[in-house]
């Protein structure tokens, strides 16, 4: 599947790669969230929430100001 070649670019040994694969807790437990964040409408990250609604900024350019008006 090419998960191997994933973590090898990232440092990440074979041996170690093969543990997190075989760990199917934690492979469903990331299913379970990544799920959830979809029903949610997370389509990336970072997405940022306030107030249980979702921001239209994903940069701090974006996100300074309606911070800023949310202190007011």
């Amino acid at each position: 599947s090419g998960m191997l070649n994933f973590f090898k670019e990232r440092g990440i040994s074979d041996a170690d790669a093969r543990t997190c694969l075989g760990d199917t807790d934690a492979v469903e437990k990331l299913v379970n969230m990544t799920q959830a964040g979809a029903t949610k409408g997370v389509t990336g990250t970072p997405t940022f929430y306030m107030n249980g609604e979702k921001l239209p900024a994903n940069t701090w350019e974006a996100m300074e100001p309606l911070l800023v008006a949310a202190t007011k």
